[in-house]
């Protein structure tokens, strides 16, 4: 455990580094590095990866990244310009992780998400990889980011433990004592987690258990409420330094999960607001070009691997020789949907007269799903008990003048979350949609307590109770896992390839098969779902599988 929250520190440290750089290059007076700067080494190795990544395997890279981050963490280091406690994000990262040393698999790692973050580190850019495994077509950067600082040694590797980097940025965030709105959204969003996490029959729950692994539900939902909690900032604090910091977090939530899309709201209601009439300054900014550009590698890359500006969006779809057909994508999202939809023994939702073009559906989702889902249940029980106290409150003017003040701006940022409701009720599983879930009935809880006459400063100490409580709850759940041998072990993963076999040879490529859908990080080529022809070729060193 110390050993992986020490690498994991030294990994932020070198994102620091990165956020250094990338600041002196942007601002063009001095500037300081605190934690929420991180957000700027993220971006900033995102991007690069993203750019590196048509020319070159990610391989080749990881040293020359460390000493980059260490050459600029230093001269920070130096010029005491780095403000952040590396120690208490050790701490925090050694916490999480005895919770959760112990842990299951999700499902989607070793079906391809791994194998996508092979195909980063071994290959450049492949064309058509969607046309392998329809699943590859998936495109979330943060498997470029996780690829590119992939450590391994022996059985560890780092790639199974940096979610764990965001989510103490989150909680370290929360442990600055201010006394605004956006802070007791932020900690009440964390005992939320935390709440939740305690309450799950299954070890801590999908949530925390997942910040072990490479999923991406899990992270994106972090960025979720780190884009809010900034969206709120903002607006305590209308400067640059907050819009671009949304700007950033937004941005890589997006192309983390897309069914977040709808996040884009946040930080163009707030590039709207801030520049007003001067949109022509706005674009000649450095910053500005650096986001524009982020976008437009990453819509390139969308089309190389699957023919579609956005995977599975089909009018964005064209028709080149690696596109994997507007059919089979068409296919794939509807299985997605489907499988979201039907929540009983998940054996109707190929039946898509069932789950897609009717609503049949909702009815059976309501009652077993919705109705039985412990995350459901905290969120209803938080929205209606907000919304009760909010309406009894404001009637008997319990509430602070500041309030009235700011109606209009806490209608406009709930109805800015809505949109997110919608796209997660496309495919309402809760994994979707645990940002918008979780920052909906958060801050409006938040507003409720923030605002009564009576609890204005207790408030903050409520919230901030609340997670360290949980988080105690959580700590004696999981004492099994307090033990010397696992305090000085390294987190490891044992994998399985006994049901992986070779299936067949196109143009001198060997194709191997997983029998239990798990091909995990194997190294040759790997597909769960067998094709009856594959047309693979290699072309200026690129590899590209064409449409069959």
């Amino acid at each position: 455990m110390i050993i992986s929250a020490a690498f994991n520190v030294f990994l932020i440290i070198i994102l620091t580094g990165f956020s250094f750089a990338l600041k002196k290059l942007i601002y063009k007076n001095e500037v300081e590095i605190h934690n929420l700067d991180i957000l700027y080494g993220l971006f900033f190795l995102i991007l690069i990866s993203l750019l590196l990544n048509f020319f070159l395997p990610l391989r080749f890279f990881l040293f020359i990244i460390i000493l980059i981050g260490l050459y600029f963490f230093f001269k920070g280091l130096i010029n005491k310009k780095i403000k952040i406690n590396f120690f208490f994000h050790f701490i925090i990262i050694f916490i999480f992780t005895i919770i959760i040393y112990k842990h299951g698999d999700n499902v989607d790692t070793p079906m391809y998400h791994l194998q996508i973050i092979k195909w980063l580190y071994n290959e450049k850019i492949v064309f058509g990889l969607s046309n392998l495994e329809i699943r590859y077509g998936s495109n979330s950067l943060w498997f470029s980011l996780i690829s590119i600082l992939q450590f391994k040694y022996k059985n560890f590797n780092s790639i199974y433990t940096f979610n764990l980097i965001p989510f103490s940025i989150l909680i370290y965030q929360m442990l600055e004592t201010k006394y605004k709105l956006s802070y007791l959204f932020l900690a009440l969003s964390l005992s939320f987690i935390l709440l939740f996490s305690f309450l799950h029959p299954y070890m801590n729950g999908v949530i925390l258990n997942h910040l072990h692994n490479t999923d991406i539900d899990t992270v994106s939902m972090i960025f979720f409420i780190l884009s809010f909690f900034l969206f709120l900032k903002y607006y305590e604090n209308e400067n640059i330094e907050n819009l671009r910091l949304l700007a950033i977090s937004s941005l890589i939530c997006l192309t983390i999960k897309l069914s977040y899309s709808a996040i884009v709201f946040l930080p163009l209601f707030a590039f709207i607001k801030f520049y007003k009439n001067k949109f022509i300054t706005a674009f000649k900014d450095k910053f500005n070009i650096l986001m524009i550009s982020f976008i437009f590698l990453w819509f390139i890359k969308n089309l190389i691997i699957s023919g579609c500006l956005v995977f599975l969006l089909n009018f964005t779809c064209f028709s080149l020789p690696w596109s994997p057909g507007l059919e089979e994508i068409e296919t794939y999202s509807k299985v997605v949907k489907g499988f979201a939809r039907d929540t009983r023994e998940r054996l109707k939702y190929m039946d898509f007269q069932y789950t897609i073009e009717s609503f049949k559906w909702f009815v059976p989702w309501f009652k077993d799903y919705a109705l039985n889902n412990a995350f459901l249940r905290i969120f209803a029980f938080i929205t209606f008990t907000s919304s009760f106290l909010l309406i009894f409150f404001n009637s008997l003017n319990l509430f602070d003048k500041s309030f009235h003040k700011n109606k209009y701006y806490y209608l406009v940022f709930l109805f800015l979350i809505l949109p997110n409701f919608y796209v997660w009720f496309n495919a309402p599983e809760t994994r979707f949609g645990w940002g918008s879930i979780i920052t909906f009935c958060c801050f409006l809880f938040s507003i409720v307590i923030y605002h009564f006459l009576y609890l204005k400063k207790l408030s903050f100490v409520f919230a901030k109770f609340s997670v360290f409580i949980f988080l105690l709850f959580l700590l004696f759940d999981n004492k099994s896992n307090l033990s010397v041998k696992n305090f000085m072990s390294p987190y490891i993963k044992n994998i399985n390839y006994s049901k992986i076999y070779k299936v067949k040879n196109y143009n001198g490529f060997d194709i191997y098969k997983s029998s239990n859908w798990k091909c995990y990080d194997f190294e040759k080529i790997c597909i769960n779902t067998l094709k009856d022809d594959y047309k693979i070729i290699k072309k200026y060193s690129y590899l590209i599988f064409l449409n069959s």
